[in-house]
């Protein structure tokens, strides 16, 4: 499920910050649904055609991963890919999977300076 535009908002104002492998920057805050989004900015990949086949790649591995998704607590999620490659499936997928593990268990630090 995707989120609106009010809880994104709301995740870039109070949300955690956490870099992953200069693949990712994620921005997380516990809910009560999962939700998750992916921002992939122009910037770091100019062709749309590759934004769009690296956004599908990243929701189907979050599809498969399901199992990862719906532990408890649940998140507001936003993957913002920071990479200026057009990584394979199977890198993404690994990530993604260490990132989800990371986040549920809480192993992770919040970066953001206030």
């Amino acid at each position: 499920m995707n989120l609106n535009k009010k809880e994104i908002k709301l995740l870039f104002k109070i949300g955690k910050i956490y870099y992953y492998n200069n693949i990712f920057k994620l921005i997380y805050y516990k809910s009560i649904k999962n939700k998750i989004s992916i921002i992939i900015p122009k910037n770091r990949i100019k062709k749309s055609v590759n934004r769009n086949k690296i956004k599908r790649r990243i929701f189907y591995s979050l599809n498969i991963n399901k199992f990862f998704i719906k532990i408890y607590p649940s998140y507001f999620i936003i993957f913002i890919y920071i990479s200026k490659k057009n990584l394979k499936f199977n890198i993404l997928n690994y990530n993604i999977i260490n990132i989800i593990y990371k986040i549920t268990n809480e192993k992770i630090f919040d970066y953001r300076t206030r």
